[in-house]
């Protein structure tokens, strides 16, 4: 699916919202867009966790 880039967030939450609830991975090209779509979906109270290159390892573990 390809959205305007101003639309992505709303986007992902619509799609996450039509979905039966589930773990799901979300892929995103940068560190800082994981940020982005991690407070944002946290702030929509979806249970979140994000894992990047700035984590350390043992975070990324817990996260999974």
């Amino acid at each position: 699916m390809w959205v305007e880039e101003d639309q992505k967030k709303q986007a992902l939450t619509d799609l996450l919202m039509s979905l039966p609830p589930a773990r799901t991975m979300i892929f995103v090209a940068t560190t800082g867009r994981v940020d982005v779509f991690d407070d944002d979906l946290f702030n929509k109270e979806f249970p979140v966790t994000s894992i990047h290159s700035k984590r350390t390892q043992r975070e990324r573990e817990d996260a999974m």
